[in-house]
């Protein structure tokens, strides 16, 4: 988990729940401890985790397509709005 915390800056305490949460959620863990290296160990995504990455991603990617037409929209509608 204080890998996940470090790179989302997010306190390693709610990254713990997070992840808990997300396991329950989800039934399966989706994050897995790792041990040794020159830290003591860690944690990386485990497969569901990787699942769950891919899938969050192509949402993302489906909704900036479909805000696409509307956010040229706006821009069109901006260019005309003298500045402030």
């Amino acid at each position: 988990a204080l890998v996940v915390s470090t790179s989302a800056i997010m306190p390693v305490c709610d990254t713990v729940r997070l992840v808990d949460a997300m396991n329950r959620m989800l039934g399966t863990p989706v994050v897995e401890a790792c041990r040794g290296g020159p830290r003591g160990g860690g944690a990386r995504l485990s497969k569901a985790g990787h699942g769950l990455v891919a899938n969050y991603r192509a949402i993302e990617q489906a909704a900036q397509q479909a805000a696409l037409p509307r956010l040229a929209g706006l821009l069109g509608r901006a260019k005309g709005c003298p500045p402030d």
